[in-house]
């Protein structure tokens, strides 16, 4: 028997159109001759290139800066332990004040009073006034404890012309005042707790002041520092001294 041909189906192949994709690249050309400047000609760390087709020397900062994609920086929500008030084109911050150094050791200490008077009160007859003020002594630091946590704080007011630091009780520390047209930027940085600094542009070059120590939480500082820019419509850069997360 005669065998039968096999006969293959023929695949119809669509052609699939060529699809331009944007590539993030930039040229950069001479101001002066408008010529394309070549790679080997620009230095990419100072932002500098050189011409060799009319010797002109240019700086290309901002083709890079309008190239480079954006940083997103995440908006930081309002923690606890900082109220914010706004009047007309003023506006206050007030913020929990940090416990310092100071007065932390003598808290620290009463127990250990407390302890020592009290025996010595039951082993070897201490007259009753002693170990009476030491747990007065106690009662004393847990009140002081208490009224830090919820009365003593630091207000920030801003208003069109300046910045005041004022802390309420002051504990011997003076109200400070900064005119807000030298304010540069404000950033985080960590040491005492977390730490709100401040540029300020003064005659003698620029200076960087410490508004706020003893910050408890990045979140805290990173608010602040996120508020009060955007209050005073300062555009947020990066500061070599600032913390990196």
């Amino acid at each position: 028997m005669k065998e039968q041909p096999i006969h293959k189906e023929k695949l119809e192949l669509k052609v699939v159109p060529k699809t331009e994709v944007a590539l993030p690249y930039t040229k950069i050309c001479c101001p002066s001759c408008a010529i394309d400047v070549p790679a080997v000609d620009l230095n990419i760390h100072d932002k500098i290139a050189k011409c060799t087709n009319c010797d002109v020397v240019f700086s290309f900062q901002d083709k890079v800066t309008t190239s480079a994609p954006a940083t997103i920086k995440q908006e930081v929500i309002r923690p606890e332990g900082i109220d914010l008030f706004y009047y007309k084109d003023e506006m206050e911050v007030t913020v929990a004040q940090p416990f310092s150094v100071w007065e932390f050791i003598p808290i620290l200490l009463v127990p250990f009073y407390v302890m020592i008077t009290t025996i010595i009160f039951l082993t070897k007859g201490m007259h009753f006034i002693w170990p009476l003020l030491s747990w007065l002594s106690v009662i004393v630091s847990s009140y002081y404890l208490y009224t830090w946590v919820t009365k003593h704080k630091v207000n920030l007011h801003i208003d069109k012309k300046y910045l005041s630091v004022e802390w309420r009780p002051k504990k011997m520390i003076k109200d400070k005042t900064y005119s807000v047209a030298d304010i540069d930027q404000l950033y985080v940085t960590k040491g005492d707790g977390y730490m709100l600094y401040m540029t300020l542009n003064t005659l003698d070059g620029q200076k960087h002041v410490r508004l706020l120590r003893g910050i408890n939480s990045i979140s805290k500082a990173r608010y602040l520092e996120q508020e009060i820019e955007r209050h005073l419509g300062i555009e947020d850069r990066v500061v070599p001294e600032e913390l990196k997360i």
